[in-house]
């Protein structure tokens, strides 16, 4: 019989974050509509669920802005990859402002199967620092994120970057490499 704290420690492992600020999770979302070409979605239009069952935006020609009280929330489509015979990686930009803003990207991987479209893998990072971007190879399946660090540094004031590289492996993308590269101190203010 496993100890508890060696079940613990399987448990921590299983589920264990990979470095880096970019959080990855495998996803399982259909959407209703039969659709038998991935090349057939209208991502421009498409209806975002950036959380499963807790958020989702009705995008209108790659935008859509939401206003309640004082908070104001925008989305849009900022690009299409198409890659792997039936597969499209997409970036939505997600923007929340209530006291202060918060710029997330959402990578999300799409696919077709038995006629309808599916989410299977979503990869968000935090945009609010100089440099950060996404670049995916269609031809070598290779995706690098450069994010905001989860580190110490205040909202204002981002002090690093990390930067994530990820090869599409037939059923999702699965991180290679994270370093974490210091900004140079006069981008460390916006």
């Amino acid at each position: 019989m496993l100890s508890v704290s060696v079940f613990a420690l399987l448990i921590l492992l299983t589920f264990a974050w990979l470095p880096g600020s970019v959080r990855s999770e495998r996803r399982s979302f259909e959407y209703a509509r039969r659709i038998y070409s991935i090349r057939d979605v209208d991502f421009a239009n498409i209806e975002f669920h950036p959380q499963i069952g807790i958020s989702h935006y009705k995008l209108h020609h790659s935008h859509v802005a939401l206003r309640e009280g004082l908070m104001r929330t925008e989305a849009w489509l900022a690009k299409v990859w198409y890659f792997d015979s039936g597969k499209a990686l997409t970036n939505f930009v997600l923007l929340s402002c209530g006291a202060s803003c918060s710029e997330q990207h959402v990578l999300q991987v799409f696919e077709v199967r038995h006629d309808h479209l599916f989410v299977t893998q979503q990869l968000e990072f935090d945009d609010q620092a100089p440099g950060t971007r996404e670049a995916f190879n269609e031809k070598t399946g290779r995706l690098t994120v450069v994010s905001r660090a989860n580190d110490e540094s205040a909202h204002c004031c981002p002090k690093n970057l990390d930067v994530s590289t990820y090869r599409w492996e037939g059923a999702g993308f699965r991180q290679l490499s994270w370093r974490r590269v210091p900004l140079a101190p006069d981008h460390q203010t916006r």
